[in-house]
């Protein structure tokens, strides 16, 4: 049994039986909160068969939820007032996970083991992200102007199946994973996290990340493992924007199997400038570089230098001490 409800249905009150599956609440568009539609408790308890809840419109009257069908696959609740889930609902079925300007303050996922999409928008009591180690198949994590979150749980970093990871306007969020090995990972947003700092130490190449948006964030200090950011490097430069110019502090670059041809124009400015004070630059394992991701003028201090293939460097490295070139298709004059 499906259940749908829309407006003109004030009281849904004691529809519960064991053989509701799904129920979807949908206030129609120009109708505001004081013409919700308010369900039971009392219902739910007797929903023992429930399979998805989605919600565009509905409160709880004459009490609090104590409890949610484990046989839900999707909970998708927008004006959620709940601080918390129900302490027996254990989400070990759950696959889909949306809140929208809910009152939720914490997550915990800890037996979520189905879980591919998690999405949590203008939840502004969302204070943490807590133990997601048991949510191995989650694909989308997104958490958008959640102005309270401040701390998200360091096994977000080891999800190895997550391709989105978006943290947009969380300007409260200090505390980050401090690494990254997310092989399947192909859009990275924190951009306007005003008081994130440090970025996380990179485990392995991410060879299929193709979006990286930092704008707005003061990223103060960069690991040297920040060339395992190939192929997305080229995306880095375009929306770095007011962190960029910290860039300038890193002294050691790594770029392994980069394979990007790179050509001298305004697009690619900006990581020009960035990566001046580069003391130690390794550029190795790449059979198609043709010339440079960063160019040669504008690394004036470059002492150290490791190539596998390189173009016409000369008269460029002023104080080059020590170089390191491989298979050379291009000699110095």
């Amino acid at each position: 049994m499906i259940l749908s409800a829309w407006l003109g249905y004030s009281e849904l009150v004691e529809l519960g039986t064991n053989n509701v599956e799904g129920i979807k609440v949908v206030l129609p568009e120009g109708h505001n909160h004081d013409d919700m539609i308010r369900l039971s408790p009392k219902a739910f308890a007797k929903m023992k068969r429930l399979r998805y809840f989605i919600s565009r419109g509905a409160c709880f009257s004459g009490g609090v939820l104590s409890y949610l069908s484990n046989e839900l696959r999707v909970l998708d609740w927008s004006n959620c007032h709940l601080p918390s889930l129900p302490s027996n609902f254990h989400g070990e079925k759950l696959v889909v996970f949306k809140m929208n300007e809910g009152r939720i303050k914490e997550i915990n996922c800890w037996k979520f083991k189905n879980l591919t999409v998690m999405k949590f928008s203008k939840c502004k009591f969302l204070s943490n992200i807590l133990d997601v180690s048991s949510c191995s198949n989650l694909e989308r994590l997104d958490i958008e102007m959640c102005e309270n979150l401040v701390e998200v749980h360091d096994f977000v970093g080891f999800l190895d199946k997550l391709v989105s990871l978006n943290l947009y306007r969380c300007l409260n969020l200090k505390s980050f994973p401090r690494h990254l090995k997310l092989r399947s990972l192909r859009n990275l947003e924190l951009w306007h996290c005003s008081k994130l700092q440090n970025f996380p130490q990179i485990e392995c190449r991410m060879e299929i990340l193709s979006y990286i948006q930092l704008e707005g964030t003061p990223i103060k200090e960069w690991p040297s493992s920040i060339g395992y950011l190939t192929p997305a490097l080229n995306l880095l430069s375009l929306y770095l924007d007011q962190c960029i110019h910290q860039l300038q502090n890193q002294k050691e670059l790594c770029l392994s199997d980069y394979s990007i041809m790179l050509k001298e124009d305004e697009r690619y400015s900006s990581i020009n400038v960035c990566f001046t004070g580069i003391e130690h630059l390794s550029i190795e394992g790449s059979k198609d570089l043709l010339c440079l991701p960063i160019s040669i003028p504008h690394l004036q201090v470059l002492k150290d230098l490791s190539l596998l293939i390189h173009t016409n460097l000369a008269g460029y490295l002023i104080r080059l001490k020590m170089l390191h070139l491989t298979n050379i298709l291009t000699a110095f004059n």
